[in-house]
């Protein structure tokens, strides 16, 4: 019998959830079309599409902050970061935050853009609805255009909104 060291242990299974995560999103990105990360603030870690997808809403509204910054506003753990806790660290900031359960119809007349929950726990920026198509940004894929049939097959409809206080 091969013994695997903890440390050897937690890293193998690191890889293999991120592994499965990037399935996951690719599946939900056939749907889609990629259009490159302009503007994209990339993961760096497996669970840190919270803190990156937050750091692109401050660029938007040019806050200063790194991901490492909002990662321990955040208090992120292996999971990952809460929606609760990612709007506490935008109010922080001195954004007015709101988060909300909503349809395409009420998206629409928000500002934009918005932090949004998907599938597999995870999350994203929308940028933009024109007709029948998303276009967002995604921490572990780029930019994304999609049309709104297919996001919402991988979004819950929660969605924190921001403006300035």
């Amino acid at each position: 019998m091969i013994h695997v060291g903890r440390r050897a242990f937690i890293v193998g299974t690191i890889v293999f959830v991120s592994v499965i995560i990037a399935l996951f999103l690719n599946k939900a990105g056939r749907h889609g079309e990629r259009l490159g990360n302009d503007g994209v603030v990339l993961q760096s870690q497996w669970n840190n599409c919270g803190p990156s997808a937050l750091k692109m809403i401050f660029d938007h509204y040019g806050i200063p902050s790194s991901v490492e910054e909002i990662e321990r506003s955040v208090g992120m753990t292996d999971a990952g970061s809460s929606m609760l806790a990612l709007k506490e660290a935008a109010i922080s900031k001195g954004l007015k935050t709101e988060g909300w359960k909503l349809s395409f119809n009420a998206l629409s007349e928000r500002p934009l853009p918005a932090l949004m929950y998907v599938m597999n726990d995870h999350f994203v920026v929308a940028d933009s609805i024109v007709g029948e198509t998303v276009y967002y940004r995604d921490p572990a894929t780029g930019r994304i255009r999609m049309t709104k049939d297919d996001f919402s097959k991988i979004w819950s409809g929660e969605t924190l909104v921001f403006s300035y206080k």
